[in-house]
């Protein structure tokens, strides 16, 4: 009977500690997610069905809420080493649900006949691709996770509505997710290496 071997006492001290990186990272990460979110249905307020600008707004600080909480209980419980599985799963859920509403924002709020909001929503969600860039280099694919479902519905939108203009943002947005992707690859081998160092010395 083939099964895998326990992982070692410096897998569970490796992944301990990316785990506890992403949860202190998250509450800043957590706060602007509120900021961007309030701002950007101000801005397309009169732009977007309100209905739909509601729901999604009210989707955001739900699962903003939930994140507040699930954080405020991983410093309450302090979990020992071989519970850090499990809360990065947790955490890496509402990472997933959280590029998936950001993905819906590329889709909801793309104005078709107004170039300014769709360089706007490009900015936006270019931002947001960057701080998780900053925020979730530490545990692996949590980057992928968060923004792969950001940037397809904004892709989308650009190419089936086809002009020169657009498929310039287009090709920009894709190559500067790209960027961030490579950087955020760097950044983790970099905190990984770190850490085995540390642990070996």
């Amino acid at each position: 009977m083939n099964s895998q071997p326990p992982p070692s006492n410096e897998s569970y001290a490796l992944l301990t500690e990316q785990v506890k990186l992403l949860y202190q990272q998250a509450p800043k990460a957590l706060v602007v997610t509120l900021i961007v979110a309030t701002a950007s249905a101000y801005v397309y307020w009169n732009y977007v069905a309100k209905e739909w600008l509601l729901i999604w707004l009210s989707a955001i600080y739900l699962l903003t809420s939930v994140r507040f909480l699930l954080i405020r209980s991983y410093f309450r419980v302090k979990p020992p080493i071989t519970d850090a599985p499990r809360w990065g799963k947790w955490f890496m859920i509402g990472v997933g649900l959280s590029g998936l509403l950001w993905g819906t924002a590329g889709g909801i709020f793309f104005v078709s006949d107004s170039e300014t909001h769709q360089f706007f929503l490009a900015y936006l969600l270019a931002g947001m691709i960057a701080g998780a860039m900053a925020t979730l280099s530490y545990y692996k694919g949590a980057f992928l996770i968060f923004s792969v479902p950001v940037v397809l519905p904004f892709s989308y939108q650009v190419m089936t509505h086809e002009t020169e203009t657009q498929m310039v943002v287009a090709l920009t947005f894709l190559l500067f997710v790209a960027a961030m992707g490579s950087i955020s690859y760097r950044l983790y081998q970099t905190m990984v290496d770190s850490l085995k160092l540390r642990f070996d010395n």
